[in-house]
């Protein structure tokens, strides 16, 4: 079932796990700190198993020397990613090592590449893997354009943060496996030998698996007529 908020989350996983009225009773601070780190756990897990639709982004990028910042809930551009130029190509994802070769070359390139490597941070902002003022960061690279250009980047977010006294960052229908799986990892936290809520939760997942992954029929390139080699 659908939780309007955290804290309803909790005060189920703690009816579960002490098989107890916590709403009646309270929860310390002490057990709820707990819970909701193996409710994070469980959340973190269930945004990385899959490409999910709901984890899918787009945002606009600007790239100054062939660099550009990357959006601060990027986490790959993944299987389902794209980065589209202004006039609507799509550009290929190459090792980072590979780019770091072009870029050595100095040779002029012709080829729609693009990486995400890392880089010395210019400004501080606070945002990404290095806050500080000459810390490094992610970026993403593309060889030869030395100008100023926009591009559009189709990416998969960061798991997102668990926080107390709001609402549960995931789509409804994965409430219950967000339930069943902080409960499972909770049991296997005590050594509970018993697999029935470990089951529950892969269950859980694999229903929504089957109701939100593309089909292996799914058309998958849209037709010509729409744009360039659109997928």
């Amino acid at each position: 079932m659908p939780y309007a908020s955290i804290d309803d989350l909790i005060n189920d996983v703690a009816s579960y796990y002490d098989d107890t009225d916590a709403v009646s009773i309270g929860i310390p601070s002490s057990k709820q700190a707990r819970y909701l780190h193996y409710a994070q756990r469980t959340s973190d897990e269930i945004s990385n198993y899959k490409p999910w639709p709901w984890k899918m982004a787009y945002e606009d990028i600007t790239f100054t020397a062939g660099e550009a910042d990357l959006p601060a809930d990027f986490a790959n551009v993944g299987p389902n990613g794209a980065l589209f130029d202004p006039i609507g190509e799509p550009w290929a994802e190459i090792d980072y090592r590979n780019m770091v070769a072009i870029l050595a070359a100095g040779q002029q390139q012709t080829r729609h590449w693009f990486c995400i490597g890392r880089r010395q941070q210019t400004t501080s902002t606070g945002v990404g893997d290095g806050g500080a003022l000459g810390g490094e960061v992610r970026a993403i690279m593309i060889p030869n354009v030395n100008e100023t250009r926009t591009f559009k980047i189709f990416y998969e977010t960061s798991p997102p943060l668990l926080v107390l006294g709001t609402a549960i960052p995931l789509p409804e229908s994965f409430h219950n496996a967000l339930l069943l799986g902080t409960v499972a990892k909770l049991q296997e936290g005590k050594a509970d030998p018993r697999d029935i809520w470990r089951a529950e939760y892969v269950s859980a997942l694999a229903k929504q698996v089957a109701l939100l992954m593309p089909l292996a029929s799914r058309v998958k390139q849209m037709p010509l007529s729409t744009g360039r080699r659109m997928w």
